[in-house]
C-alpha cells in the first residue's frame, strides 16, 4: 500500500494489482539498491538528455518526420512520436544492463521469490518479442533503433533463458548476427557480474551505446557534480516550456483536488498531455513500471507545494518531475492499465480535458 502525502496531510492509497507485483515491488527495490551501494562509493551516476541530445536524435532521424508529413500527420503528432522512440531508446540503452544485474540478484538471494519473477518476467518477453516482430510498428522507426531494440531485448531473453530454461529466441526472428552479438553483449555483463562491484553498470551504458552509435543521445554525470544554472540552460528552459506551465509559482499553492484552483487545473491538464505523449505505444509493462515507480516513491511522501524539479524515475530515464508532475503521470499510467483502481487522486476532470488536447493533436 502506498501513500502520496500533499500540504494539507492528504493522503492517497493505492494497491496495485497484478500477477507477479512482488517482482516488480522487489526489482524497484533493486535500482535503489544500486544506487545506494554506488552512492556509498562515491560512484552514482545520474542519467541525463538535454536539448542537445534530442535535437541531434532529431536531425539524425529527421527522414522520419519527413515520411510522417507526406501522411498529413499533425506536426504535434510527428513529435510525440519522435519524442517517444527518443524516450524509448534512451531507457532501454540505460535500463538493460542495471535490470540484468537486479534480476540476476532476486534470482540468487530471494528463492522464495522465483515463481513471481518467472510470471513476470514471461509477460515481459512476450512484450518484447511483440514489439521487435510488429511490422506496423517498423514502417516507421529507424532501421538501427528496430536492431538495437532486437539485441538489447534477446540479451534480457538470454538471461530468462539462463535463470528460468526456456529459450524464447527464435520467437524474435532474429538473424545469426543479432544472436551473435546478444550473446556478446551478455557474456561482457557477465564478466562485469562475476566481479562483484556496484556502479560498473555505468561502465557498461557507455559500451554499448558506442557499440550501437547512439551515445550523443544522453549524458552519464556524477551525481555530485553541481551544473550551475548558466545561459544555455535558461535558454533551454525558455524554449522548452515558454509558457512556463511547469514552473508556475502558483503550481502547489491550492488543494490537492485542484477544485477551485484554475492554475493547478491548467498545470495538471499540460502535465496528463505529456503523459499521454509518452505512454503512447509504450507496453503495458512500462506503463505499470512507471505507475508502481510513483507508488514506491509516494510512500515517503510526494511534496506538491513547490514547482521544483526534483524527482525523477529509473523507469523514465533523464526526465525531472515536480510533486504535481509525478502526481499526473500516476493517475495517467493507472487509467491506462487499471482505471477502475481508486488511487483516491481527483484529476478527472483534468484528464478528460487533457484528453481532447491530445486528440487534436
Amino acid at each position: 500500500m502506498a501513500e502520496v502525502h500533499n500540504r494539507e496531510n492528504h493522503v492517497v492509497k493505492y494497491q496495485p494489482s497484478r500477477e507477479g507485483v512482488e517482482h516488480l515491488v522487489m526489482h524497484e527495490l533493486g535500482h535503489l539498491d544500486r544506487q545506494l551501494e554506488a552512492r556509498n562509493i562515491g560512484k552514482n551516476q545520474l542519467f541525463t538528455a538535454d536539448r542537445q541530445c534530442k535535437e541531434q536524435f532529431k536531425q539524425d532521424n529527421q527522414y522520419i518526420a519527413n515520411k510522417l508529413e507526406k501522411q498529413n500527420i499533425p506536426e504535434a503528432k510527428i513529435q510525440g512520436f519522435i519524442n517517444q522512440i527518443f524516450d524509448g531508446l534512451n531507457s532501454q540503452v540505460y535500463n538493460t544492463p542495471i535490470d540484468l544485474f537486479i534480476e540476476q540478484k532476486i534470482f540468487d538471494k530471494f528463492p522464495d521469490l522465483r515463481p513471481y519473477q518467472f510470471i513476470s518476467l514471461l509477460n515481459l518477453e512476450q512484450e518484447y518479442i511483440q514489439s521487435a516482430t510488429n511490422k506496423d510498428v517498423h514502417e516507421f522507426v529507424p532501421k538501427k533503433i528496430i536492431r538495437i531494440n532486437k539485441i538489447l531485448s534477446l540479451v534480457n531473453t538470454i538471461q530468462f533463458k539462463e535463470l528460468y530454461g526456456v529459450d524464447l529466441i527464435e520467437e524474435f526472428n532474429p538473424s545469426k548476427k543479432e544472436i551473435n552479438e546478444a550473446k556478446e553483449l551478455y557474456k561482457e555483463w557477465l564478466a562485469y557480474f562475476n566481479d562483484g562491484e556496484y556502479a560498473v553498470e555505468y561502465e557498461l551504458i557507455n559500451l554499448w551505446a558506442d557499440d550501437f552509435g547512439v551515445s550523443e543521445y544522453f549524458k552519464l554525470v556524477d551525481e555530485d557534480e553541481r551544473i550551475g544554472n548558466s545561459l544555455d540552460s535558461t535558454v533551454d528552459q525558455i524554449e522548452e516550456d515558454p509558457l512556463s506551465l511547469e514552473n508556475d509559482e502558483s503550481v502547489g499553492q491550492e488543494s490537492f483536488s485542484n477544485k477551485g484552483a484554475p492554475a493547478g487545473e491548467m498545470s495538471t491538464v499540460m502535465y496528463i498531455v505529456d503523459a499521454l505523449q509518452f505512454f503512447e505505444g509504450k507496453s503495458t509493462d512500462e506503463i505499470r513500471k512507471v505507475g508502481f515507480e510513483i507508488g514506491m516513491l509516494g510512500r515517503n511522501g510526494i511534496d506538491t507545494d513547490t514547482p521544483e524539479k526534483k524527482y525523477s524515475l529509473n523507469s523514465i530515464p533523464g526526465k525531472k518531475f515536480s510533486g504535481r508532475h509525478l502526481l499526473a503521470y500516476m493517475y495517467t499510467a493507472f487509467q491506462k492499465f487499471d482505471p477502475d483502481v481508486d488511487t483516491g487522486i481527483d484529476f478527472d476532470e483534468e484528464y478528460e480535458q487533457a484528453k481532447e488536447l491530445f486528440d487534436k493533436g
